[in-house]
């Protein structure tokens, strides 16, 4: 098991996905920096916070990560590879679960390095108010723990990277909009504030005030919710995997 994951680990660090997206997290946040300060978009606490805004590359890249890490495999016909030796379906499986955890762990420090870093370079002044930091951080990990799940579940459906990638994406941005649909509803029938895209409102809900009014769900069973979701979409996306041809 932990040959197969640092072979894992190998592939994915000599390709371009850790560098580049790494790059891309980098002047993401130093352009947010240096227009929050030249047009006075947000203050340098609010900049840090917020980890200067990069959730939204961090859900691309999460999504385009978890959609093509298994279908890679499939189209490339590398699985044929990892299966023919001793390594079972769900060492395979549990070893990309690993390897999307590492990303994401990967992510969130090179945005928080380079917010630090651009807070220290546009802003003046601003203290970090951690546990801010620490509620922002929470919600954005349970909300992108939704949404890998949710990609990785597609993936296994998809028969090609280009289509499980495309599909996630729109299936991201189609929930989002099917949730603020579905607030409407909510009111009118308290049985669907239990719908899997109630629970995509996570961040929002954890970070705002009054959104618990909309969807009709208190902070401990969004929390549990979301994870008991994402625990079920992993499953499923466990069992297409290992009853998958080849």
């Amino acid at each position: 098991m932990l040959t197969l994951l640092r072979q894992e680990l190998y592939k994915q660090i000599h390709g371009k996905f850790y560098i580049g997206w790494g790059m891309i997290m980098f002047i993401f946040a130093m352009l947010i920096g240096w227009a929050s300060n030249k047009y006075h978009i947000m203050s340098g606490e609010t900049y840090m916070t917020r980890l200067s805004g990069s959730i939204q590359i961090i859900l691309i890249a999460m999504i385009v990560f978890a959609s093509t890490i298994i279908s890679n495999e499939f189209s490339s016909g590398t699985i044929k590879n990892l299966l023919s030796r001793q390594y079972s379906r769900m060492q395979v499986f549990i070893s990309k679960l690993i390897t999307i955890l590492l990303m994401y762990i990967y992510l969130i420090v090179v945005t928080f390095i380079s917010t630090f870093i651009g807070r220290m370079i546009f802003f003046n002044s601003g203290n970090i108010i951690w546990k801010q930091l620490g509620t922002n951080l929470g919600a954005y990990s349970l909300f992108l723990l939704l949404i890998a799940s949710a990609a990785l579940l597609i993936s296994n459906i998809a028969k090609s990277s280009g289509a499980a990638i495309g599909i996630g994406v729109a299936f991201i941005f189609a929930a989002q909009i099917i949730s603020t649909l579905l607030q409407i509803l909510i009111s009118h029938y308290n049985w669907l504030k239990w719908n899997p895209f109630n629970f995509i409102n996570v961040n929002n809900q954890l970070t705002m005030n009054g959104m618990d009014k909309m969807t009709l769900l208190s902070n401990n069973q969004m929390i549990i919710g979301t994870i008991l979701y994402s625990i079920l979409f992993i499953f499923v996306a466990g069992f297409i995997f290992k009853k998958r041809n080849v």
